[in-house]
């Protein structure tokens, strides 16, 4: 009985293993799509002011170059923090901008976007996947 139950499990965690035909850390399907929604959030609610010719703290979020003005870059006057960590919402400076908690990671200024009720908590969210999921363009 014993013998039974452990191929069962081994056999429900091979299928487990099986059939994504992923590689770790490869970004999914899914992935774009949320992409594509971070940036539509970006567009609906951050260009207003964060767009060239004089992008508010130097940080243009149009779709041509989001990633590259967020993905791997210090934040400002923030020890240790970049805007967004790949993989890491948690060390992201920007979540800590979206949530009003940047102050208590050594940053300055208001919350992001100033607008009380721009962002939800599943935009947030949203976002939270993005960065997790690697950031991916």
């Amino acid at each position: 009985m014993r013998s039974l139950l452990f191929v069962s499990l081994l056999a429900v965690g091979v299928a487990g293993c099986a059939g994504s035909g992923q590689h770790p850390g490869e970004p999914d399907a899914g992935d774009e799509a949320v992409a594509a929604r971070v940036q539509v959030l970006f567009d609906d609610q951050c260009t207003s002011c964060h767009s060239e010719p004089e992008a508010a703290a130097r940080l243009d979020l149009e779709a041509a170059v989001t990633t590259g003005s967020l993905v791997d870059r210090p934040a400002r006057g923030v020890e240790g923090r970049m805007l967004v960590a790949p993989g890491r919402p948690e060390s992201s400076y920007l979540i800590d901008k979206l949530q009003g908690t940047h102050l208590e990671v050594g940053g300055r200024g208001a919350r992001m976007p100033r607008r009380a009720d721009a962002l939800s908590d599943a935009d947030v969210e949203t976002i939270r996947r993005w960065i997790a999921a690697g950031a991916p363009r």
